[in-house]
């Protein structure tokens, strides 16, 4: 019997990350990404790219091997995509993004090399590439979620009622020793 296909559940760290931009994350998120894809990890000597972890956090929703290849193919397609953009019409753009997929969601590499010479340098990754970014998406999930968790704030009107708790002279001690008495 085959191992099932190690997965994880990426919600959160997906919702965290929407809108957010590579260059302008916090260095506490930045090194994790760049631990995860050290040289060491990836048993070569140039390591992974830290971009493309990213991308994978930021869009994928369950972290298996499968997807994260796809996403990371899928955004080095679209990034020659948009360098070549100004150069070529509309409707070849379109026709390009049309096509650019097969039927179960893989990109369709030959397709793209024959459509444009600038995709004649697109290659994917390969099955042990994939597998490595895999294990360092999971664990640099992991960890994300870790970080996410000590940020949550409490609901706005929870921290107003609070402070006027505090306002009116409950001393913050008893309040906090309260609380502890809840868990």
């Amino acid at each position: 019997m085959a191992r099932p296909a190690k997965s994880k559940d990426n919600e959160k760290v997906k919702n965290f990350l929407q809108g957010k931009n590579f260059n302008r994350i916090p260095k506490k998120y930045r090194s994790i990404l760049d631990k995860h894809t050290d040289k060491s990890k990836f048993h070569n000597t140039k390591g992974g790219n830290s971009l493309y972890l990213f991308e994978v956090l930021k869009h994928v929703s369950v972290l298996n091997n499968e997807e994260i290849g796809k996403c990371i193919n899928s955004f080095k397609a679209n990034d020659i995509l948009r360098r070549i953009a100004k150069d070529i019409s509309n409707e070849e753009y379109m026709y390009i993004t049309a096509n650019m997929y097969d039927d179960e969601g893989y990109l369709n590499v030959e397709f793209l090399q024959m459509f444009n010479s600038e995709f004649a340098n697109l290659t994917v990754l390969k099955e042990r590439q994939i597998r490595n970014y895999g294990l360092a998406a999971r664990a640099a999930s992991s960890e994300f979620e870790l970080l996410i968790a000590d940020e949550e704030e409490l609901p706005p009107d929870v921290k107003e009622y609070l402070k006027s708790l505090v306002d009116s002279g409950i001393d913050k001690k008893k309040i906090a020793d309260y609380l502890k008495k809840l868990n």
